[in-house]
């Protein structure tokens, strides 16, 4: 088996059947042997019936709920195939199938990638430009940073991403028990520090869209922020972004000065 989609997901089949039925429409993953595996996060009701009667895929389901770090790492766990296409529910592929493919093939022959990208990611790291067919692909430096840096500027994104299963060995699975922020805050931190592997993204239109799922992560500090100030008088439209300009050039800065010593 060449390769495993691992679709996370927690009561949101309807999101779910969408993906799915995208993905197969379009022919993915082309001329590749593949299983789907659903990331069950112990959906509820009438969700869990239409995952249990969605055919063709192999569901993975703990017994409770335990939260989204716990049932991504249940996903690749459990995934066969040595590479992995990791989505949530709730990101419809919308591109022609031969780009997964080029971006497949591009992740197999770059021994030093670990994760290629399927979504636009914006950094402020060095890149690296390296061409694949028709295609052109970044390749970002680790910034060696040991802070947890704001999720936009490191380069790795739990969106949409292919991913070889000894970058995941080597890397370590999400922290379980955070909130979905902080645990991707965490593990941004991890791949940022190592050196054997790299992340590239693919340029060009992305592979996939938002279709606009509640956040797995209602509940997040950032969240629960950004709330607060579009709650007050001129908060969204002034307050918010000064206030995440000034935090993104501070962050800039120190992760200048320390690349440089």
């Amino acid at each position: 088996m060449d390769l495993s989609i691992v679709i996370v997901t927690y009561n949101r089949s309807d999101l779910l059947a969408e993906v799915v039925s995208a993905l197969r429409d379009a022919g993915v993953p082309l001329r590749y042997s593949y299983e789907i595996v659903v990331a069950d996060d112990c959906s509820t009701g009438e969700h869990r019936r239409r995952i249990d009667n969605m055919g063709e895929v192999r569901i993975v389901r703990p017994r409770h709920n335990q939260g989204w770090g716990a049932n991504a790492n249940s996903g690749c766990a459990n995934a066969r195939a040595e590479y992995v296409l990791q989505l949530q529910d709730d990101w419809r592929f919308v591109c022609n199938a031969d780009r997964l493919a080029d971006a497949f093939e591009f992740l197999r022959q770059n021994s030093d990638i670990g994760i290629v990208q399927l979504t636009r990611v914006g950094t402020d790291l060095p890149v690296e430009r390296r061409t694949f067919g028709r295609e052109f692909f970044r390749v970002f430096r680790n910034d060696r940073c040991p802070w947890a840096r704001a999720c936009g500027v490191r380069p790795y994104s739990d969106q949409p991403h292919l991913k070889r299963r000894q970058f995941v060995e080597d890397i370590g699975g999400y922290l379980e028990g955070l909130p979905m922020t902080e645990c991707e805050s965490e593990f941004k931190r991890r791949v940022a520090n190592q050196t054997r592997w790299k992340v590239a993204m693919m340029e060009g239109e992305p592979c996939f869209i938002h279709l606009g799922g509640v956040s797995f992560n209602p509940g997040g500090r950032r969240h629960g922020l950004v709330r607060t100030l579009r709650s007050i008088p001129f908060g969204e439209s002034v307050l918010e972004p000064r206030l995440r300009r000034a935090v993104s050039w501070i962050d800039h800065a120190l992760a200048k000065l320390l690349s440089a010593r």
